[in-house]
């Protein structure tokens, strides 16, 4: 009861706008794990959602007409985040593989930033 007291008065205060240092410690270590990526909490971001997530990168990743390779078919909320942002989205192909990079190029060599789903096409 005492352990459940002392974390219900850590949520109940404000948190660094990073999100709560503790969930990006067990987010790091499980990606680590599960995905086979190194990182650290520092690196981690936690928002609201992916919505929110997509539109923070694109905001500040890219600057407006700036080119971005799209996997295609994309995840719409990307996609609506990206032209939010004013991105000029250029359509790329997956394969078994994932994104078609060699069609990217070809398109557009210039892109920017590219959207693409690790997970072959997760969640559908």
């Amino acid at each position: 009861a005492r352990r459940a007291r002392q974390s219900l008065r850590a949520f109940a205060r404000y948190q660094p706008p990073a999100g709560f240092y503790p969930l990006r410690e067990a987010i790091a270590a499980q990606i680590g794990i599960t995905r086979g990526v190194r990182c650290v909490p520092e690196q981690i971001i936690i928002t609201a959602g992916s919505q929110g997530a997509f539109d923070l990168a694109a905001r500040t990743l890219l600057n407006a007409g700036e080119a971005v390779w799209m996997e295609n078919p994309c995840y719409f909320g990307a996609r609506g985040a990206l032209l939010a942002a004013g991105a000029r989205l250029v359509p790329v192909p997956v394969d078994e593989q994932g994104l078609v990079v060699e069609t990217g190029r070809k398109r557009c060599p210039e892109a920017r930033l590219v959207s693409t789903t690790p997970s072959h096409q997760f969640p559908t």
